[in-house]
């Protein structure tokens, strides 16, 4: 659990890297496609929400 808030904290840290100028865009444009990835293979996100939540 504890690597997949910390992929989501790496995802929203590499978002406001992109907000910057500098010379390394490609590398941080492909980062978020693969925490992107780790995140949505947790189980969390792969199991159905409760019914009657809203």
């Amino acid at each position: 659990m504890r690597q997949d808030i910390r992929a989501q904290q790496e995802w929203h840290d590499t978002y406001r890297a992109l907000a910057v100028p500098c010379p390394r865009r490609t590398e941080l444009r492909r980062r978020p496609l693969r925490l992107s990835v780790r995140i949505e293979a947790h189980p969390f996100w792969s199991t159905p929400a409760a019914e009657g939540a809203s």
